[in-house]
């Protein structure tokens, strides 16, 4: 169910210690490209981990990687670009379809920006279409639709269904009532879709159908304004298009309150933008949101303890890591929020903002307790 999501991402986001390697591929369609992409990604790797391993425990530990290389039928169903994790003690595949820069990093912890542009960009929705008589539930996010079978006590009846009553049908009131009492059921199952936060459900149908459904769904957290639209299958994409629409303007606007909040926080001293005090702020769990830059890596060590930073020019070795992925993971692991953005969206250029926590300040959902999601499309 949608636990799925969460059951791979959040160990990705929590592993630490240890040797992992991450690989970003861009998947243009060519197998053969791809392929060329991750044996040089496997020549980087080592290049790494020669430090610290021997020539047979890299070959040992860097196998799986070359296995996948030569699994033509495994790359062939991988449409999407390809995202690697390895650590001693898993190996995780996902294809996702976003944008991402090629890259090779070896570090104590998996580098995760890329994933958490993801899943803040790519938001899980469902969809409740009625008809008369009939509702269909669909699941999607940015990139894709499929339709949920209810469990045979949640289905909805076809008026041409109806019992009869006194040798006549049902008049379209007393169909209606009927039709909606199954809406209870429906509550029931969309409680077990998710164990934290549950995803947006959008409405679509006719005006009354859609009143009388939302009346009775106890879902008004996640209930977004109702498309009063006649539908109908044949309608999805029109329908989905005008769904991810208003769920990437809810993401522009999240990311421009987020950066007024900066402002705001600034002029009552409750702000950082230097990347030093960041790391010190982090470290003792008093950032209550962070900002950083998609599309920029700032290499070197941080020490999780007292926040200090030693900066270097390049990738060094397998204790280095992106900087701003390693305090993503720290703010996440104590209950803030992180907002990937694009470095020309944070002011003055800056690499990272940050939100102090302060008396009185509550957080809103972090990153570290999104929804719980299905849909994700994995190969292990």
């Amino acid at each position: 169910m949608l636990a799925e999501k969460r059951k791979i991402l959040q160990p990705l986001l929590d592993s630490s210690q240890g040797l992992h390697v991450t690989i970003y591929a861009i998947n243009r369609g060519d197998i053969g490209d791809l392929k060329e992409q991750l044996r040089k990604s496997i020549e980087t790797a080592a290049l790494y981990l020669k430090s610290v391993l021997s020539l047979a425990e890299i070959e040992k530990f860097l196998k799986p990687i070359r296995t996948l290389v030569h699994d033509t039928q495994v790359l062939q169903i991988l449409k999407g670009n390809l995202w690697v994790f390895l650590n001693k003690d898993s190996f995780r595949i996902l294809k996702i379809p976003l944008d991402v820069q090629d890259m090779v990093v070896v570090a104590t912890s998996f580098h995760v920006k890329p994933l958490l542009r993801w899943l803040q960009f790519d938001r899980d929705f469902l969809l409740l279409g009625l008809e008369r008589g009939m509702a269909h539930l669909y699941h999607g996010n940015q990139f894709s639709l499929r339709k949920i079978e209810l469990p045979r006590s949640t289905r909805f009846q076809k008026f041409d269904q109806a019992p009869v009553l006194d040798s006549q049908t049902l008049s379209e009131r007393e169909r209606a009532i009927r039709y909606y009492e199954h809406v209870d059921l429906l509550n029931d199952w969309l409680a077990d879709l998710s164990e934290l936060k549950r995803p947006h459900v959008f409405v679509v149908g006719e005006k009354d159908l859609v009143q009388s459904a939302r009346a009775k769904l106890n879902y008004p957290e996640s209930l977004k304004p109702a498309l009063l639209t006649k539908f109908h299958p044949h309608k999805l994409a029109d329908i989905c298009f005008e769904i991810r629409r208003i769920l990437k303007r809810e993401a522009t606007l999240e990311l421009e309150e987020a950066v007024l909040e900066f402002y705001q926080a600034l002029d009552n001293r409750v702000a950082k933008n230097n990347i030093q005090q960041i790391a010190k702020a982090a470290a003792q769990g008093r950032v209550n949101k962070l900002i950083i830059a998609d599309g920029i890596n700032i290499f070197g060590k941080l020490n999780p303890k007292t926040g200090n930073l030693a900066i270097h020019m390049s990738h060094l070795n397998h204790e280095d890591d992106d900087i701003l992925d390693d305090l993503a993971q720290m703010v996440l692991a104590k209950g803030g929020e992180v907002i990937v953005a694009s470095r020309d969206q944070i002011p003055q250029g800056r690499p990272a903002l940050a939100i102090l926590k302060y008396p009185g300040h509550e957080s809103r959902q972090s990153l570290s307790r999104f929804p719980a999601w299905q849909g994700l499309q994995v190969s292990v």
